[in-house]
This record gives structure tokens, sequence and C-alpha cells, in this order.
């Protein structure tokens, strides 16, 4: 969805015979179909969401602030315990090529502790074991 958003995509269809698949745990591929298949103009504008107060949402030690602005931009936040650490990332949406080069690429991660529940669960299943910098 994010990729959408970054592409002004407002009017899209997606048949799917099977589950989206995870590929790399990053958005990038779907950057590069988007980028493949172009993106056409329409006539017909789509309505936007526009932010028109502070909102502020606080569950326990986690936050979400939402406020108006001109742009979408976002900060991020995360403080985990060692490996993973404090994290801090400001972005700014200038284009789908901005959004491709700095968000895109990012992928999840999780915790060995947790593999065994995941696969119980059905999930996981492409996950690996490997450390990827910078990708």
């Amino acid at each position: 969805m994010a990729v959408l958003h970054a592409y002004h995509i407002t009017n899209l269809m997606v048949k799917m015979i099977e589950e989206i698949p995870i590929m790399d745990g990053s958005a990038s591929e779907f950057c590069k179909m988007v980028e493949e298949a172009g993106v056409e103009e329409q006539e017909e504008r789509a309505e936007e969401l526009i932010i028109e107060r502070r909102i502020e949402i606080v569950n326990k030690n986690k936050s979400l602030i939402i406020e108006p602005a001109e742009t979408f931009s976002i900060h991020f936040f995360l403080d985990y315990p060692p490996p993973i650490g404090q994290q801090t990332l400001d972005f700014v949406l200038e284009s789908g090529e901005a959004f491709k080069n700095q968000i895109a690429p990012a992928r999840t991660f999780g915790f060995v502790k947790d593999i065994e529940m995941l696969n119980r669960m059905g999930l996981g299943g492409e996950g690996d074991f490997t450390y990827h910098p910078g990708r």
C-alpha cells in the first residue's frame, strides 16, 4: 500500500490466485513492478484525506502522532534492546524515486526466540538468518 501511495496510484485492480508473495520482505520489487507497468493518468481526481488537527494515540510505550502538514513526512524512533538498539528515521515523501531509494529496501526483522511460534502459525516461511547490511 505504501508503494501505491508513493507513486500516487489511487485506482488499481489486483487479481491474485494465491497470497501475495513476500519476495525479499521489502517493497523494492513492488516499486519495480509499478515502474515496469507504468502509471496512466485519469481525469477523475481521487478524494484526499486531509488532516485538520493534531491526533495523538498512546498505548503504553508506543505512540503515533499525526499533524497537519503540506507534505507527507515521517519521524520514526525505535528503541529495542541490543543488538537492534535505538534507531531513528526522518523521511519526506518528495517522489516515488525517494520512496524507492530510502524506504522500499527496508525489511522487517524477527527474533530467534519467536521462530518456533511463527512456524506453528504458518508464518515467517520466507525468513532467513542472514544479516543484510544496507539492503
